[in-house]
């Protein structure tokens, strides 16, 4: 079950780092083959290390508000996403994101 948030405006681009506050982290991938993905190079360590952080699939990443006609939506699945996106909108001082119920 996801939970929708709309932003006031569409393509909307919030930084993994600014919800999480984790800082850059090294992520040591290359592309495929096909050039349509990427897969993971660096140690064992290392990808035990990223996947302790919040919605490790994003970090160094943005969430981006397009879905929904009018471009300004985006639906989370991940609970700690979720929660982390709560969070950031209850920080900021105006009301450009909104969770919709």
């Amino acid at each position: 079950m996801g939970v929708t948030f709309r932003s006031e405006q569409a393509y909307l681009m919030v930084a993994h780092d600014t919800i999480f506050s984790v800082g850059v982290v090294p992520t040591i991938y290359k592309p495929t083959e096909d050039g349509k993905g990427r897969v993971w190079i660096g140690t064992q360590e290392e990808w035990e290390a990223l996947q302790k952080l919040p919605d490790p699939e994003m970090v160094n990443r943005s969430y981006t508000f397009s879905e929904g006609a009018d471009h300004n939506q985006l639906t989370l699945e991940r609970e700690d996403a979720i929660e982390g996106m709560r969070s950031y909108i209850k920080r900021r001082k105006d009301k450009l994101i909104t969770e919709v119920k």
